[in-house]
């Protein structure tokens, strides 16, 4: 290991963001795309450093202050330009992802292969500079919203609040995807001949949100959906009321933040109400920009699957190339070698330290960077302490919920814990009674999805996946955003 990084690793305070069961290819564009920030975003140079181990991401505690220091008074008007950026971005890998979709690339020339891949890649480069800075700017919104609160209030009841203000004002994918499931239940229950076409219509419009973080073998299948639909109706639900309540949701949530608001006697304060749909739309962005990224790079699974059986590379190991690496491997024909390929098997951590990104393998330097970082086990403990996003009292057993593979441990009654949730997770959310997770905020999807259940939920514990395991009986008290282990 260059003595350059290594000096860096072991002198910077470092800060833990996030957990991303990314494969190699996702990660390194991410961590590539840092070089482009200040062309994609418009913004200062604001993340010079980060690293990937474990599937966890680390930022310099610096960059992380500077980028709430950055956002803390970033003007609306700037957000709305930052969004429209962003979406511009969003466009340009969706509409170039669908086209490669749409081609016959067994058909297509060596030359043409590389030239698709290279401008995929460096479409990737650019969009995916989208995905670190939102919390931040998130976070700036709801701290900026309770501050019109009344002071005297406490931070739980500002919470509350802002649960009951913000929720995403758009559709995301994955209540289009609620909706269409119900009546594709009722064509079920009434045996329609059509039925197996309007499955695989609701397979080709859906079936990526189960391969998000580039886990394409984890796309929806045939057996998911009918799998999905007789658990539905062993529960005696009714697919009509299921739809019903969707329709009305949103305009429950309107009425109950417009109510709120006139008791907040904000209801003429034009700052505010600006604020408040800014947070709204931006509920709605939050995942609406990871589902773009996932969904675009699953459409385009097969330009890397292409790329690989050329050079005779299957398609599970092309995933553990990182761009730059699978670029080489079209215009070159290059292959990792078989051990350093069994070796990020085994362990693989990504680094980017001050614009030098590397690429290392084995638990050996997965170890050895632990140790230059500092990295801590959570002690054990009887209980975790979180915020309350969904009020309520649940006694469950609980089912750790790590990566797609693991949804389907998930039984009635259970308590799904996560690192965070994503829409792929909405059908063991259903089976589950209550939430926990180590990150995410007010905005986060598990909070959203929670009230929309009105399941209990306790979020932002940081350490539930280390210290609760599956089979664990615990009580989540998300009055108080507590969750207890009953002996």
């Amino acid at each position: 290991m260059d003595q350059k990084i290594k000096k860096i690793l072991s002198s910077t305070e470092w800060q833990q963001l996030a957990e991303r069961r990314e494969e190699v290819l996702g990660l390194s564009m991410t961590s590539m795309a840092y070089k482009n920030f200040v062309r994609a975003t418009k913004l200062p140079n604001l993340i010079t450093s980060e690293i990937w181990i474990d599937n966890i991401l680390y930022n310099k505690k610096t960059d992380r202050d500077k980028v709430r220091e950055y956002f803390a008074n970033f003007p609306v008007g700037s957000i709305h330009k930052f969004i429209e950026r962003m979406l511009n971005h969003l466009k340009n890998l969706s509409d170039n992802s669908l086209a490669i979709a749409q081609l016959d690339l067994s058909k297509v020339s060596q030359k043409k292969l590389s030239t698709l891949l290279r401008k995929q890649i460096n479409i990737a480069l650019h969009t995916h500079n989208f995905l670190a800075i939102i919390p931040s700017i998130d976070g700036s919104i709801a701290t900026r919203l309770s501050n019109f609160f009344p002071t005297s209030s406490s931070v739980e009841q500002k919470n509350i609040w802002l649960g009951d203000l913000v929720y995403p004002n758009k559709e995301n994918f994955y209540l289009s995807e609620e909706k269409d499931f119900y009546k594709l239940i009722k064509l079920y229950k009434q045996k329609n001949k059509n039925f197996e076409n309007y499955l695989n219509r609701h397979l080709d419009k859906y079936a990526w949100i189960g391969a998000r973080q580039y886990h394409f073998e984890n796309a929806w299948s045939r057996e998911n959906v009918l799998e999905r639909i007789k658990f539905f109706i062993k529960s005696k639900k009714d697919a009509d009321k299921e739809l019903v309540h969707l329709q009305k949701m949103l305009v429950e949530r309107k009425k109950t933040a417009k109510a709120l608001t006139a008791k907040l006697g904000l209801q003429g304060n034009k700052k505010f109400i600006e604020l408040l749909n800014l947070a709204q739309y931006f509920a709605y962005l939050r995942t609406y920009r990871t589902d773009i990224i996932y969904r675009s790079h699953f459409q385009a699974r097969k330009l890397y699957y292409e790329v690989g059986k050329r050079a005779g590379v299957g398609e599970r190991d092309v995933l553990y190339y990182d761009c730059s690496e699978l670029l080489e491997l079209a215009e070159t024909g290059k292959k990792i070698g078989a051990k350093e390929l069994s070796l990020r098997y085994e362990a693989t951590s990504v680094v980017y330290l001050g614009g030098t990104y590397g690429i290392f393998s084995g638990g050996k330097q997965r170890d050895f960077i632990k140790k230059m970082i500092g990295t801590k086990k959570a002690q054990e403990s009887e209980s975790l302490v979180g915020q309350a996003a969904y009020s309520g009292v649940v006694r469950g057993i609980v089912r750790l919920v790590l990566s797609a593979k693991d949804l389907s441990k998930v039984e009635r009654g259970d308590v799904l814990v996560a690192i965070m949730t994503f829409p792929d997770y909405v059908p063991a959310m259903e089976r589950a009674a209550a939430f926990v997770t180590d990150e995410g905020g007010i905005l986060c999807h598990a909070a959203i999805i929670s009230r929309e259940m009105k399941k209990p939920c306790v979020i932002g514990t940081k350490i539930a996946t280390q210290i609760l395991k599956d089979g664990d009986v615990v009580e989540v008290d998300a009055t108080k955003g507590v969750v207890k282990k009953i002996k």
